[in-house]
């Protein structure tokens, strides 16, 4: 940090404590547990506040200095990479003490290595070496594209029966996937600052590298699609985005992203452009087919990731919530048993639960597609169908907020990496700045699935979730009724 003035050396140190904090958590939830699992493998009662307001006060101090280095101080250099390397290197350290997706993960690629379809059968974690780190999703096949199970596989090949090898090396496997995204943005961005929007934002060092959610591997692939496309390069980009898909389904709205990103600023002739797009359809589908092949062994393997994202609740957090609420006031306290955390499949068909989560889905869907309609419609007579290039981004970047809120997680903070290839290359700071507040609030609630929480702490949720919620629909009202670019 040599050569910083004193504001930015400030913003730098307060950032650098804020992830010492938390990877020191990490490390002492494993101390104290002895073991890395994360679901029911809380601290200890009594430290249940304690490691609350530690978390919280280490999120707050980030975020304030993220914000402040940002928007408040000046950056008075031409490349920030050497410290983007420096909070990738510092967040790989950390041992995940919010989500136990990453050993769910090893699991499934302990069972694939020794025979198994992961995807096709249910109830065989059970059955893997990582079983005694699972409680939760024992049940499930792995609902991920086949790309995503390959680093899985590939650390369970390098460690063998030996738990902490194998999990290291998925770490160091993670940060490849970390490189590869810094090396990408920096690339693709046209100030430092974005640069460090991206790496400093908690959904990328805290969530996807700190705790090793594949979203990350799907980023890279995106990332590579839009580095071509950016550059009028269709096929390259088809092939990388068919590749993603194979990741996560999730990243869906990038399709017509690449393609009409291309159509509006290639220089081609109309017939050209057809042409070539055509080409990009056959080479991204190619890419997927080739993908799924990999370990193709029957429809499940391609019905289970999409079943997956198409059986979402809308929302999941915010539907859930409102179905609560509902629940809570037409059963009463007592018949709506709001300490229970399970999933909706799980409810017997007579639960109150049932009828009023089904009515918020109802709510939900139908709030979405009006979203999704005005949205467009509004683009379209504002620009008269004649796109520029920030417009086409700015117009994704607002159909994917609505495509998070609605019907994926928005709350759930690392899906929202998924968003951050289309923030780093918009121009529009208050989508940015939405984006920096998304990142930094809503992954605040997960600390609750590590501490044996105090029942008083269960009332934050639904207070969190309604901020959340107000805030995106603030949002709607106030932006995504214009064209701002």
């Amino acid at each position: 940090m040599s050569g910083l003035n004193t504001s930015t050396k400030g913003a730098w140190r307060g950032m650098i404590a804020a992830i010492l904090l938390l990877l020191m958590l990490g490390w002492l939830k494993t101390g104290i547990t002895e073991n890395i699992r994360v679901d029911h493998n809380p601290f200890p009662a009594k430290w249940g506040y304690p490691i609350f307001i530690t978390f919280v006060i280490a999120v707050f101090i980030f975020s304030l200095n993220y914000w402040k280095l940002i928007w408040k101080t000046e950056l008075d250099k031409p490349n920030y990479r050497a410290a983007a390397y420096l909070v990738l290197i510092l967040s790989s350290l950390i041992i995940p003490f919010l989500s136990n997706d990453a050993i769910i993960y090893l699991g499934h690629g302990y069972l694939s290595n020794h025979g198994v379809d992961v995807f096709s059968n249910k109830n065989i974690l059970q059955h893997s070496l990582w079983a005694p780190n699972i409680d939760d999703w024992k049940d499930g096949p792995f609902v991920y594209g086949p790309v995503n199970l390959i680093p899985a596989k590939l650390a369970n090949y390098i460690g063998g029966k030996n738990i902490w090898l194998t999990f290291m090396s998925y770490k160091l496997l993670m940060l490849l996937v970390g490189v590869g995204i810094i090396e990408l943005l920096n690339k693709i961005v046209k100030q430092p600052k974005d640069l460090l929007i991206a790496v400093l934002a908690p959904v990328f060092w805290l969530h996807n590298v700190g705790h090793l959610h594949n979203d990350i591997i799907a980023v890279l692939f995106v990332l590579s699609s839009v580095y071509f496309v950016l550059n009028k390069q269709i096929i390259p980009s088809a092939i990388f985005i068919g590749i993603a898909l194979a990741c996560k389904v999730s990243i869906v709205l990038y399709v017509p992203f690449i393609f009409m990103l291309y159509f509006y600023t290639s220089d081609f002739r109309i017939g050209g452009k057809l042409l070539n797009g055509l080409i990009g359809v056959l080479a991204m589908v190619s890419a997927i087919v080739g993908c799924y092949a990999i370990y193709w062994t029957g429809p499940s393997s391609l019905e289970v990731p999409f079943k997956y994202l198409s059986n979402q609740q809308p929302t999941k957090s915010f539907s859930e919530i409102l179905g609560e609420i509902l629940n809570v006031v037409f059963s009463g306290v007592n018949k709506a048993n709001i300490e229970s955390e399970v999933a909706l499949e799980t409810v017997p068909l007579n639960d109150p639960k049932q009828y009023w989560w089904g009515i918020s889905k109802t709510i939900f869907n139908v709030i979405g597609i009006l979203m999704f309609f005005i949205t467009g419609l509004i683009f379209a007579i504002k620009t008269k169908m004649k796109f520029s290039k920030e417009q086409i981004i700015e117009l994704f970047i607002k159909f994917n907020f609505i495509f998070f809120f609605i019907y994926l997680h928005i709350f759930q903070a690392w899906y929202l990496i998924l968003i951050m290839p289309l923030v780093v290359i918009s121009a529009n700071e208050r989508i940015k700045k939405y984006f920096m507040v998304l990142c930094c609030y809503s992954g605040i609630h997960t600390i609750m699935i590590t501490i044996s929480r105090p029942s008083a702490l269960f009332y934050i949720l639904p207070v969190l979730v309604i901020i959340n919620s107000l805030l995106f629909v603030w949002q709607f009202r106030k932006n995504f009724l214009k064209v701002e670019s």
